[in-house]
């Protein structure tokens, strides 16, 4: 294994809305195994919104709010991590 990628989540949910909106942050660190060096260090922050008129049912609303929330993160990580220099 080269590298080693960590990441924490922490997610920002409303008590309750009509228009469900969630905002993702995860800190990502990427680390090269063999020497320990970070590679990439970020936290990125995303939302992830459903309108009651998408769907009806809370709980539904806040789990796709959560779903698009974090992959508009991991999204934004893979741009990142091709955005990085090659190794």
């Amino acid at each position: 294994m080269r590298f080693r990628l960590e990441a924490t989540l922490k997610l920002d949910q409303p008590l309750f809305s009509m228009n469900t909106t969630v905002t993702a942050s995860i800190a990502y660190r990427l680390t090269e195994v063999s020497t320990g060096a970070v590679v990439y260090d970020q936290t990125l922050v995303t939302q992830g919104t459903v309108s009651y008129f998408d769907m009806n049912d809370g709980p539904d609303r806040m789990k796709y709010a959560n779903w698009r929330a974090v992959s508009a993160d991991l999204r934004q990580l893979v741009q990142a991590l091709y955005a990085l220099p090659d190794r």
